[in-house]
């Protein structure tokens, strides 16, 4: 049995938020929330209404587009001025979703 309470799309949160910054597979996040690959690829989309492994590649562009925010020696002040979203190379809609705006984006 599993330490980690919760249901299995519990568990496989956990897992991915606790090693998304890892080299991971759906395997590994079945064995986490100890199902079988075929359950937890059906489980994790009826319960979240996304694919695991999209969930995993969203969370992972999420946490890169909030560094990309935060770090000001990425782009050039000229580009960021021009077009704030081009900075981080995401169209505008990609940062709503993400929770900040272009004009949220740094601004030399």
């Amino acid at each position: 049995m599993n330490s980690i309470p919760g249901s299995p799309v519990e568990r496989a949160l956990w897992f991915i938020e606790s090693h998304f910054g890892r080299d991971i597979n759906l395997d590994q996040i079945s064995e986490a929330a100890c199902v079988s690959r075929y359950h937890m690829s059906r489980m994790f989309a009826m319960s979240m209404g996304i694919p695991v492994m999209r969930y995993l590649r969203a969370r992972r562009l999420s946490e890169a587009a909030r560094a990309l925010v935060n770090d000001e020696s990425f782009a050039t002040p000229q580009r960021r001025v021009l077009h704030p979203a081009s900075s981080l190379g995401l169209p505008p809609r990609s940062l709503r979703k993400w929770g900040c705006s272009a004009v949220q984006t740094p601004v030399a």
